[in-house]
């Protein structure tokens, strides 16, 4: 979704939330900066944030969008601010847990994970182990699903160079 903005650029109602954004916000004369920075189709009455009336549209659409509309910088900014800020709040709650927070005491208290008995000493105090017979036999398909044949273990390639990151080497891996 976001390579989309940078190859198509923002649509005029992307660009108007943008500018309504950054019209609220408190620093919005060096965020806007960062928009022109490299736009030199702009004409300079509009290199300041001062020079932009949004009441104005048809100006805005023919003079201002066009020149802003594949601008790294406001594509960034709505992005940021717009996008992914409205995208995170629809997950209100943690996503994830560690095997402490699993383990953090709570009214409801967690009771256990199938093929888990084998590390009791790697849990958290707070958690103890209930061994049930009748559900011994999942550790047994817990094995099972780890030995398939579609799950293989691969070494770390060698960096190549020191301090970069590996995550495209570890993509091409199969």
């Amino acid at each position: 979704m976001s390579l989309h903005y940078y190859y198509a650029g923002l649509e005029d109602d992307d660009l108007i939330l943008a500018f309504k954004c950054i019209f609220n916000s408190d620093n919005a004369a060096a965020e806007y900066q960062a928009w022109v920075q490299y736009t030199p189709a702009l004409s300079s009455s509009y290199r300041q944030l001062v020079g932009v009336n949004l009441d104005d549209r048809r100006n805005c659409t023919e003079n201002i969008f066009p020149a802003l509309r594949a601008s790294k910088g406001a594509v960034d900014y709505f992005l940021s601010h717009i996008v992914f800020h409205r995208e995170m709040k629809s997950f209100p709650h943690k996503l994830s847990a560690s095997g402490w927070d699993i383990g953090e005491i709570k009214t409801n208290p967690t009771v256990g994970f199938s093929g888990t008995n084998d590390g009791k000493k790697t849990l958290p105090l707070s958690v103890y182990q209930l061994v049930q017979a009748e559900q011994n036999h999942t550790n047994a398909l817990v094995l099972s699903y780890l030995l398939r044949a579609e799950n293989f273990v691969v070494s770390e390639p060698d960096q190549v160079k020191p301090g970069s990151s590996n995550a495209i080497l570890f993509l091409e891996l199969n």
